[in-house]
């Protein structure tokens, strides 16, 4: 397992190559369904999973990038208790 440092430090090293004033999003991949009622094994997005470690679907990661300083943000769908 790869501690959370990990995925911060590439999150770091993508913003630093990114020029000023600039956006990247990435998104996780969608769960695909099968049939009305069965859905496939849920396999992330490469490129997502490699930035923040996450296997959730419907979510969005954005790196913003002002100048020398870069903010990241995390986004999630927020889940049902039934």
């Amino acid at each position: 397992m790869i501690k959370e440092s990990e995925y911060v430090k590439r999150r770091v090293a993508l913003a630093d190559k990114l020029s000023s004033h600039s956006i990247t999003v990435l998104f996780s991949a969608k769960a695909k369904q099968r049939s009305n009622d069965t859905e496939y094994p849920y396999r992330q997005n490469s490129n997502f999973y490699y930035m923040c470690g996450l296997k959730e679907d419907n979510a969005a990661l954005v790196i913003v990038k002002k100048a020398k300083k870069s903010k990241t943000y995390l986004f999630v769908q927020k889940k049902m208790n039934f």
